[in-house]
């Protein structure tokens, strides 16, 4: 009996694997679909010498009217924010320390779905500036993570709705990086998700929650204006 058992689990780990990679598609090709989008993240991780937090806020419409905030807060250090903008034509990301400002980059909101569900708003806040702007130095940070090794959890509830629980592996600049997402049953939105690496040779489990999820709704155009003076 506990061969046959055995068997059965092995002939279906090749099943779980293409059920979780078409959820994990369909809720990209969602995103990526959306005339617009609103979300907001908010993420944590502990660290040696406290918390480090994160909370970004994306808004994007149309091919490339896009807008990404982000602040993110390490112990010992002082809260950096970041606002990255593009109307459309041209873009701006500035940090408070350094400005870029150029031409925007072309069909920029359907990369931005991938990254966003991919390697959620951490990775996004930082990927969005290269892949406008370009960074010579680190060419790979432009590229979006290559998913794989996909896996279907046991299913679970957030806040009492039914999640997909998504076990994957992604390949980022600094390797291969294993992640959780949690996605809605319903509405095939990511509600959740954990990625765990290094932060030099601390090692860091990182989770965020997506929150004011909006989609093809109306953005005001406001959102998305560049001042004069930056252009």
């Amino acid at each position: 009996m506990k061969l046959l058992a055995l068997f059965a689990a092995v002939l279906l780990l090749p099943q779980e694997k293409k059920e979780a990679e078409a959820l994990f598609k369909k809720a990209e090709e969602k995103l990526a679909k959306a005339k617009s989008v609103h979300v907001k993240s908010s993420g944590s991780s502990a660290m040696g010498a406290g918390e480090m937090t994160l909370t970004v806020e994306a808004l994007w419409e149309g091919e490339n009217r896009v807008r990404v905030e982000s602040e993110m807060k390490v112990p010992g250090m002082d809260g950096q924010k970041s606002v990255f903008v593009s109307d459309g034509k041209s873009a701006r990301s500035s940090d408070g320390e350094k400005t870029l400002a150029g031409a925007a980059r072309e069909k920029l909101t359907g990369d931005l779905a991938k990254a966003w569900l991919r390697g959620g708003g951490m990775f996004t806040a930082m990927w969005i500036e290269v892949a406008t702007f370009k960074d010579k130095d680190h060419p790979k940070r432009e590229k979006l993570p290559v998913c794989s090794k996909f896996k279907l959890g046991p299913k679970e509830k957030i806040d009492g709705r039914d999640v997909h629980r998504i076990e994957y592996s992604g390949e980022f600049e600094s390797g291969e990086v294993p992640c959780v997402v949690w996605i809605d049953a319903e509405t095939l939105l990511p509600l959740k998700r954990e990625m765990r690496g290094f932060h030099g040779q601390e090692k860091l489990t990182f989770v965020e929650t997506f929150t004011g999820f909006k989609l093809d709704e109306k953005i005001e155009s406001s959102k998305f204006e560049i001042p004069k003076e930056s252009k």
